[in-house]
């Protein structure tokens, strides 16, 4: 289970082993939308420093997410080898 405040500390973003990416209303408790599902089990996730896109990671994949709503916007771009860490520059 991974855990991430946007960077306006008003949501938070969770994945965990059930292949969900799941938005909190951080203020609520509650969900804020419907939960993503992926196609394994994501191991990570990082807002952007604006909070705009979500990077959601798995062992052999990474996706971009919209950080507002939550549709896929990219990917998932799979590798071969592990994916040990990925982030935004």
């Amino acid at each position: 289970t991974w855990a991430e405040f946007n960077p306006d500390g008003k949501r938070i973003a969770t994945v965990a082993k059930d292949r969900a990416v799941r938005f909190w209303d951080a203020e609520t408790g509650r969900p804020a939308r419907t939960p993503l599902r992926q196609d394994e089990p994501a191991e990570r996730l990082r807002f952007r420093d604006d909070g705009k896109y979500v990077l959601v990671q798995t062992s052999k994949s990474v996706s971009i997410v919209d950080g507002a709503d939550g549709r896929i916007l990219l990917g998932p771009k799979r590798f071969t080898g592990k994916v040990l860490t990925a982030r935004f520059i």
